[in-house]
C-alpha cells in the first residue's frame, strides 16, 4: 500500500490542566500522532488555570515566529478568556484573522488586510468525495424532463381538479405508481429459453441467416454477444452491415434456438437500442427482456377510479397514449402505453416524481456547486451497493437527501441515510423530504402521531425532515437555506 506523501507539516501546542494530567497519559496519544505520521512534533503545557495557559500559548506564538493567528474556532470554552486572549494576540501585533467557510471569506483580517483580497471559488465534486472514502463504480442517472417536470408536478398535486386536493392527489398517484409497480414486476419476458444447457449440443447445430433493418444492428449485436457468452451459438456467429438499409445476420445454432431467434427478429421495431434488450441467466433458464412500453388491461383495484383520472390527465398531458377502458366503472383491463421509456421509469415509482421536482428546483436556484440525481456506489472492498436520490455540495460541505412519497414514516429511512452519510459524508447535512399524505385527516391520527415520531427520532440522528406541502414545493429555496445555516 501506498503511504501519502505530505506537503505539510503539523506541530502541535496543547495545554492541559494540572489536575487533569495525572488521569490522562497525553504524551503517549501524542507521540501516536507522530508515529502515524499525523503531525511533526508537539509541545505539552501544565498549568493551573486559564490564565496561565493564555500566558503560554501567547509566549510559545511569539516564540515559534507564527505568521499568521486563526481565530475561527475558539481555544477557550469561555468568551470571557477567548475574547482576552485574542486581544492580547492583537495587541502583541500577531496579524489575526477569522475565516467564514460556508461563504468563504475572511470575515476578521486585523495586521493582514491583504487576505480580504484573496478569492476562493474551489467546491468538493460529489465524486471526489466519495472516493476519497473510497467508494466505487460511482454512477448518476441525469433525467430528461427539463421540459416536462412543472406539467407532471401539476398532475402530481392535483392542480387539473376542479376542487385541488394536494393530500389525495399525491395519494392518488402513488395508488397508480403501485399498481404499475405491480403490474411490470409481473411482466412475463419475451421469452423463456428452458435448460438452455441442452442448446450447447453442437450436434445439432445448423447455420441460419436473417436480414434485419440497419437499426436493429447495436440491439443484435448486443443479443448475440449475450448468446455466445452462455454458449448457445457458435463463436463464429456473424453480424455485418449488408446495404445501407439492412445488416445480415448468420448463426450457427441449435434448431429449437431458431424458433426463439424467429420470435426475436420477426418484430424489429422492439429491436430498436431505445427498448433496452437484456439477456438473463435464472436458474437453467435464459430470460430475453425489453423495456416492453404497453400496459394490457391491468387492474387498478378498488379505488381504481382515482387512479384512473389521473392516467386521464397524463394522456391530456401526451405523457401516455391509446388509454383504453372498455366497460365504464369498470377499473380491472385498462389500457395504454407509455410515450418514452423514461415516463415508464417515473411511474413505476411513486417516489420518482418528487426526486426529479427536488432535482430541478435546486437546479433553478444557481447556489449549489454539483449536484446528482440517482447517485448509486459501491462500498470499498465489498459487494454493498446503494443509491442516494440527491446528493449536492456547495464549497466543501455537502447535503444528502433521500425522497419518499408515503403515508408512514419508517425509521429505516433515517438510519440509512445517517449511516450512508456518516461513512461517506464530508460536512454532511442530511435531509429526509417526506411527502406524507394524510397528515389533515383525523382517520388517519395513528399514523400521523407515528410520523411525528418518527421525525424526532430523525432528528436524534440529526436527520432533518421536510415534510410541510409549502417547504416542497418550495425545495430549492430550503436546502440552500439549511446549507446557508450550517446545521449539521
Amino acid at each position: 500500500m501506498k503511504t501519502r506523501v505530505a506537503h505539510c507539516k503539523i506541530t502541535l501546542a496543547v495545554a492541559i490542566l494540572k489536575d487533569f494530567s495525572k488521569n490522562v497519559n497525553l504524551e503517549k496519544i501524542l507521540q501516536n500522532l507522530i508515529d502515524t505520521q499525523s503531525i511533526e512534533a508537539y509541545k505539552i503545557f501544565e498549568c493551573e488555570n486559564s490564565v496561565e495557559v493564555k500566558d503560554n500559548f501567547l509566549s510559545y506564538i511569539q516564540e515559534s515566529k507564527v505568521d499568521l493567528f486563526d481565530g475561527t474556532t475558539n481555544l477557550f470554552c469561555s468568551a470571557l478568556d477567548n475574547g482576552e486572549f485574542v486581544r492580547q494576540i492583537v495587541e502583541n501585533k500577531i496579524a489575526y484573522f477569522e475565516f467564514d467557510w460556508r461563504r468563504k471569506i475572511f470575515t476578521k483580517h486585523i495586521s493582514c488586510d491583504y487576505l480580504k483580497f484573496v478569492s476562493e471559488n474551489s467546491y468538493l465534486r460529489i465524486n471526489d468525495m466519495f472516493a476519497l472514502i473510497g467508494a466505487t463504480d460511482n454512477k448518476f442517472n441525469f433525467p430528461e424532463f427539463q421540459n416536462d417536470y412543472e406539467q407532471l408536478w401539476a398532475i402530481y398535486t392535483g392542480k387539473y381538479t376542479a376542487a385541488p386536493s394536494y393530500e389525495m392527489a399525491v395519494k392518488n398517484w402513488n395508488r397508480l405508481c403501485t399498481s404499475l409497480e405491480e403490474y411490470e414486476g409481473k411482466r412475463s419476458p419475451l421469452l423463456k429459453i428452458e435448460n438452455f444447457i441442452k442448446l450447447q449440443d453442437t450436434s445439432k447445430w445448423y447455420t441460419y441467416t436473417y436480414f434485419l433493418p440497419t437499426y436493429t444492428y447495436q440491439t443484435v449485436n448486443k443479443i448475440l454477444a449475450k448468446f455466445r457468452e452462455f454458449k448457445i451459438i457458435s463463436a463464429d456467429s456473424s453480424l455485418v452491415h449488408y446495404a445501407s438499409d439492412s445488416c445480415k445476420v448468420v448463426v450457427n445454432c441449435s434448431v429449437s434456438l431458431k424458433n426463439h431467434l424467429n420470435k426475436i427478429f420477426s418484430e424489429p421495431r422492439i429491436l430498436l437500442d431505445y427498448y433496452d434488450f437484456q439477456v438473463e441467466m435464472s436458474a437453467a433458464d435464459l430470460l430475453v427482456k425489453y423495456n416492453d412500453l404497453s400496459v394490457k388491461e391491468i387492474d387498478l383495484g378498488k379505488d381504481g377510479n382515482f387512479s384512473l383520472s389521473v392516467l386521464k390527465e397524463l394522456e391530456r398531458g401526451n405523457f401516455i397514449t391509446s388509454l383504453i377502458q372498455p366497460e365504464y366503472n369498470n377499473f380491472s383491463n385498462i389500457s395504454f402505453k407509455y410515450s418514452s421509456p423514461r415516463i415508464k421509469k417515473l411511474l413505476i415509482s411513486a417516489g420518482a416524481i418528487l426526486e426529479i421536482y427536488t432535482f430541478y428546483q435546486v437546479l433553478k436556484t444557481g447556489y449549489f456547486d454539483d449536484v446528482a440525481v440517482g447517485y448509486e456506489f459501491c462500498w470499498e472492498d465489498a459487494e454493498v451497493k446503494n443509491e442516494l436520490d440527491l446528493v449536492l455540495t456547495k464549497g466543501f460541505r455537502s447535503i444528502f437527501v433521500e425522497c419518499k412519497a408515503v403515508a408512514k414514516l419508517d425509521l429505516n429511512y433515517y438510519h440509512k441515510l445517517h449511516s450512508i452519510a456518516e461513512n461517506f459524508g464530508i460536512g454532511t447535512i442530511k435531509i429526509l423530504v417526506g411527502n406524507i399524505y394524510h397528515q389533515s385527516n383525523e382517520k388517519f391520527q395513528n399514523t400521523n402521531d407515528v410520523n411525528k415520531l418518527q421525525r424526532r427520532r430523525g432528528s436524534q440522528l440529526h436527520v432533518y425532515t421536510i415534510w410541510k406541502q409549502a417547504d416542497i414545493e418550495n425545495i430549492g429555496a430550503k436546502l440552500q437555506e439549511f446549507m446557508e445555516n450550517g446545521l449539521i
